[in-house]
């Protein structure tokens, strides 16, 4: 794998919302179909994504301010909206050490699951992530990602 190819695609594009439940409704009637609500393990933070062929957009609402939110409540005291930019990856520890090599200010790779509330049970897709720091992406929040268990995703 050469550093062209560490990142892949785009992934997903994150869009950070107050209430979760009211953005669910907004989008549905939009005509999005949304997956079963997600929930970060260990954080303060929720999800519904509207999933496509290759990529998908995940709505991010705090379901607890009270646990780690990934600084998703400073983002939401200046308004809603597109909030950040996952790219695609089939190896994140190999993309990260192809973008260190290229001095590109990275952490991790680091693992992520969450759980999705399906109506036969519960289930936990898992990620590993690469965060890009600093002038990689200015003004954005980037991170490479490389789903684990796509099948739990693409639902």
């Amino acid at each position: 794998m050469t550093g062209a190819e560490a990142i892949t695609a785009i992934d997903h594009l994150l869009v950070g919302v107050r209430d979760l439940e009211a953005a669910r409704v907004t989008w549905s009637k939009l005509g999005f179909t949304l997956t079963p609500r997600g929930r970060h393990i260990g954080w303060g933070t929720a999800n519904y994504c509207a999933m496509f062929g290759r990529d998908y957009i995940e709505l991010l609402g705090i379901v607890d301010p009270q646990k780690f939110t990934n600084n998703l409540d400073r983002f939401l005291e200046t308004g809603e909206g597109l909030m950040g930019l996952a790219l695609a990856t089939a190896d994140a520890a190999m993309a990260a050490k192809l973008l260190a090599q290229q001095g590109i200010e990275i952490e991790g790779p680091r693992d992520l699951a969450r759980t999705l509330e399906l109506p036969e049970g519960r289930a936990e897709p898992a990620f590993r992530l690469v965060h890009l720091l600093g002038s990689a992406v200015p003004g954005l929040s980037a991170f490479i990602c490389q789903h684990l268990t796509p099948e739990l995703v693409w639902q």
